[in-house]
């Protein structure tokens, strides 16, 4: 994945809200983070869509959700794009998948969490069908798309305990 520089990050946030790109802020896990919602077409048939521009962790980061995400949706998915590259960082291989298990955690007994899994897992697959002949035009590498594999892997087994044994899925 690429890294962006703190100047390239302030730019691009600048034309976000230039654009009039609505600024959002996911209050979840005590920690606030500002993330925006981009227009679907700007993912280009992705669904579910995530938009991150960061670099060093020092440098800030810049972080979207497709509209496409329902609203309530929206800040488990900021917080988890947030939190692959700035608490977990490029230096983790397994920095997908340690996301989605920390937003897993964060939502355990949320009535968000089956639905936030279910929008992930298509968001995973559709990435992991088309990843091969746009990974230069969507700068991942196979280890990023391995990363996805582990990831979506982790949600599917984590939507499979939720079906078969709910009441306990539900902290009830």
């Amino acid at each position: 994945m690429k890294l962006f520089s703190r100047e390239k990050i302030l730019d691009s946030r600048n034309k976000f809200i230039e654009r009039g790109y609505q600024k959002r802020e996911a209050h979840l896990d005590g920690r606030v983070i500002d993330y925006f919602v981009l227009p679907m077409a700007l993912f280009e048939g992705i669904p579910n869509g995530l938009f991150r521009m960061t670099g060093d962790k020092h440098d800030g980061y810049l972080v979207g959700v497709s509209d496409q995400v329902p609203a309530v949706l929206q800040p488990p998915f900021a917080v988890s794009e947030h939190d692959e590259f700035m608490v977990y960082g490029l230096d983790d291989v397994d920095r997908t998948l340690h996301s989605e298990q920390n937003m897993v955690r964060i939502l355990e007994r949320s009535p968000l969490r089956r639905a936030y899994i279910s929008h992930k897992l298509a968001l995973y697959d559709y990435l992991l069908k088309n990843s091969e002949r746009n990974a230069e035009k969507w700068l991942f590498t196979a280890e990023d798309c391995a990363g996805f594999g582990r990831a979506r892997e982790y949600l599917e087994n984590e939507l499979q305990w939720y079906w078969k044994y709910p009441w306990i899925s539900d902290g009830k």
